[in-house]
């Protein structure tokens, strides 16, 4: 089922008396305008005008003050639902660099089109990288624009790709925040014409804001809304805007792209008191036939299982993290899987073939701690980016309703521990068996697992930490490891400490605790210096004598308890930070004058029980009867 020419069924958009106001001042003041469906509206004025603001009000991604919204013919205010039809276009491009423009619909579809089939998914990308001149650049890297990744597809072809992730779900309202900005007046032309073409060939309703277009971006909008100090000077066809700046004796000068002329009169501020006002005052007032006829406009619904979810979008992390894993085994010589060969190789001989003497006990303590270090470094500072580098794209996702945020927070981290774990372990078992640690193989089956539990546990503590401390993750990890490593027994005994009890709050030493009491195994004693085989004087060193030697007396299946119950908390109050950090974005659709009516209507039913209930005391033999 091919989809070689969609067109949708686009709403039209009103608004009346919109004032929006932030730190104290009205952004908008009680403007009023209409875009139909099917048409193109631009939205230009000077920079702080109010053009975002406006977009963001129509979106509700913003708040607002005062004056209603109105959507579709039965004239409905926002609702939830409403952002299946509501598409928003940013004018930064957040996307994914290291996927090419079809597998980056292809997931967006997979993601917002789970009740369709393969194929229909499939006709759908097609459609829309048809529609968008776009395929020949199907197979094409994405890219980065800031130089520090390979660079890939042009701006005007990422801006499409923008617009065309946005269109998978073919919604009735297209809103784009100033999609030709950073492009040449080719790349521009060919971005608004893609507009228009949306707009008249596929009925979607476009809302774009525009700062300074040429003249032939110009002609192709259907209608023009002028902003200025957060009031309309234009609203009409944008031929008709010459004619009305000479009404204002302000003409444009012959040879003036009208478009250049009216921006530079705002921001030079050449219009004086009483053209603005002329202007202001000769706005078409905008006539609202609609009223409210409580008819719904119909809104399909996409269901979707976490499961299923679960499975498209690890595919999709896989995509993007697979280039940084086979970065750490290649070349291998200047990989990171290289380092840690080295570093197991140093730290194996360093310790080579430890024996069973009093003078081998410190030497043990040292590798289990020089293992301990490595275990909590590595993942806690590669946890310390994980969700910096990925929380832009993670709003644009939770904003337009791709996925849940706890699935994706469940598939990141673990994916980014596939990358670290292989090449940590290479590096402590071959420390591990070059320095002679344990010769028993369950006993090293059980330390690679009690390390695998701390290195997820303080990949949880990164990511804590980078959810509190955003801008300053690496100061604060830098300061938490050297608490650790001065409470962790080594360098001095926990006894000997000034605050012995600080331990108890360590995670190093909890798993101090535990790689050593795997390391001392149960029933290997320890020849003391000075040992007389003959006088058998002084007596042997027990594993449990060595041991609270540093004060390491926790038992090793407690500190794993412990390990895992800091794993479940620090885990846990990770995603419960992140969420209350993207609380806003996870209600974008939500407004504020929607809150208050939600709490109007709360309000109103209280009112009215209480009303009954006193009728009910007042007129008891009325109820009875009743």
């Amino acid at each position: 089922m091919a989809e070689k020419h969609v067109r949708v069924a686009g709403l039209c958009v009103r608004w009346r008396d919109l004032t929006v106001r932030l730190g104290g001042r009205d952004v908008l003041s009680q403007i009023s305008g209409d875009v139909e469906a099917g048409e193109l509206l631009a939205v230009m004025g000077a920079s702080g005008g109010g053009k975002t603001t406006l977009l963001n009000a129509i979106s509700r991604r913003g708040a607002v003050s005062q004056g209603t919204v109105l959507y579709g013919e039965a004239a409905e205010r926002w609702s939830p639902r409403f952002k299946h039809l509501v598409a928003v276009v940013e004018q930064d491009d957040h996307v994914f660099s290291k996927l090419t423009v079809g597998e980056t619909l292809r997931f967006a579809a997979a993601l917002r089109l789970p009740a369709s089939t393969a194929e229909e998914r499939e006709a759908r990308v097609t459609a829309l990288l048809r529609t968008l001149r776009l395929l020949k650049c199907e197979h094409t890297m994405v890219g980065s624009t800031s130089g520090m990744e390979t660079r890939g597809i042009s701006g005007g072809e990422r801006k499409r790709m923008c617009i065309a992730c946005e269109l998978i779900t073919w919604p009735s309202i297209l809103i784009c925040d100033e999609p030709t900005s950073g492009l040449d007046s080719s790349m521009a032309a060919v971005v608004a014409a893609s507009l228009r073409d949306l707009a008249h060939n596929h009925g979607v309703t476009v809302i774009t804001s525009i700062h300074q277009p040429s003249s032939q971006v110009f002609l192709l909008f259907d209608k023009l809304l002028l902003l200025h100090g957060g009031k309309v000077l234009h609203n009409e066809s944008p031929s008709a805007i010459a004619a009305r700046f000479a009404t204002a004796n302000h003409p444009c000068p012959s040879g003036w792209n009208i478009a250049d002329w009216v921006l530079e009169s705002l921001v030079q501020d050449s219009l004086s008191a009483a053209q603005l006002a002329e202007l202001r005052s000769s706005v078409r007032p905008c006539v609202d036939p609609i009223i409210a006829s409580g008819v719904s406009t119909s809104v399909p619904t996409q269901q979707r299982g976490w499961a299923y979810e679960f499975r498209v979008l690890a595919q999709r992390e896989w995509k993007l993290a697979k280039p940084g894993m086979l970065a750490t085994f290649r070349p291998f010589m200047g990989s990171t899987a290289f380092l840690h060969v080295f570093m197991g190789v140093v730290g194996g001989l360093l310790f080579y073939r430890l024996g069973r003497d009093e003078q081998d006990i410190f030497p043990r303590f040292t590798i289990a701690f020089n293992h301990s270090l490595l275990t909590m470094f590595f993942p806690l500072m590669g946890a310390a980016g994980i969700i910096p580098a990925a929380e832009t794209m993670l709003r644009k996702d939770l904003s337009s309703g791709t996925h849940r945020l706890w699935v994706w927070f469940v598939i990141n981290p673990t994916l980014s521990l596939l990358a670290e774990v292989p090449a940590l372990l290479v590096n402590i078992t071959i420390s591990y068996w070059l320095g002679g640690v344990a010769d028993d193989a369950a006993a090293y089956v059980l330390y690679m697992m009690s390390l695998c539990l701390c290195i997820i546990m303080f990949q949880s503590l990164g990511l804590l930490l980078s959810v509190l401390f955003p801008t300053k993750v690496t100061v604060v990890a830098m300061l938490v490891m050297t608490f650790s490593f001065l409470f962790s027994g080594v360098f001095q005994p926990l006894s000997e400490t000034v605050a012995p009890d600080l331990a108890f709050i360590n995670p190093i030493y909890y798993t101090e605790c535990l790689l050593t009491h795997i390391s001392f195994l149960e029933g290997q004693d320890y020849t003391p210096i000075g040992y007389d085989a003959v006088l058998q004087q002084p007596a042997f060193i027990t594993r449990k004598q060595a041991l609270d030697r540093y004060s390491l007396v926790t038992p090793g299946w407690a500190s794993a308890l412990v390990l895992l119950g800091l794993l479940v908390t620090f885990r846990t109050l990770a995603f419960w930070v992140l969420r209350r950090k993207l609380h806003k974005v996870l209600l974008t659709h939500q407004s504020a004058q929607a809150a208050v009516s939600w709490f109007d209507g709360l309000r109103r039913m209280q009112l009215r029980r209480a009303r009954s209930r006193l009728a009910a005391a007042s007129f008891p033999a009325f109820e009875s009867a009743a």
